[in-house]
């Protein structure tokens, strides 16, 4: 499922380094251009457990939320959401058509991964307003989406991903 199968899960570890306020995961393709400290400030003001980008480009139509883009994940480390995710894992209970809990959310590419469960357990699972997605022309962008982000100044973009496009190295 995915990229990467079952090791794409190994970002969920995020959520065991409890000595930490947030811990930011980026896939090794990303770049950072510039700083990203009031993404933190704002996640830790607000108490988000979770601060992502959607990938809409993987999404179906009549699907109940959008695959998370699993290259950008500013995370609360839990033990709580680290346990309640890997009971929803062990259940297994992902349908063909309608992904995790026959609920509409993750029948997708990487919808058994990350892409699939994140979304599921923030909008089925975990306390309302726990998570927040923000603007994926500026966060993780990786020319891929379907809303055109060609007016988006170079100046407001902060991290871009090469998941889609030649790496530039």
């Amino acid at each position: 499922a995915g990229c990467c199968g079952s090791s794409e899960l190994l970002k969920l570890r995020a959520y065991q380094l409890i000595e930490y306020d947030r811990v930011l995961v980026l896939d090794t393709d990303a770049v950072l251009l510039q700083s990203i400290e009031h993404l933190f400030t704002r996640s830790m003001r607000a108490n988000l457990s979770l601060v992502y980008t959607n990938d809409h480009s993987l999404d179906n139509p009549g699907s109940a939320a959008p695959p998370v883009q699993g290259g950008f994940l500013l995370v609360a480390p839990s033990r709580h959401v680290y346990t309640d995710m890997l009971a929803i894992i062990r259940k297994g209970d992902f349908r063909p058509g309608t992904g995790w809990g026959g609920q509409k959310i993750g029948w997708c590419w990487g919808g058994r991964t990350v892409q699939g469960l994140l979304p599921y357990y923030y909008h089925r699972v975990a306390p309302p307003n726990a998570s927040l997605a923000i603007d994926n022309c500026r966060y993780n962008g990786m020319a891929n989406e379907p809303r055109n982000c060609s007016s988006v100044a170079f100046s407001s973009v902060y991290t871009a991903h090469f998941a889609l496009c030649q790496k530039p190295w």
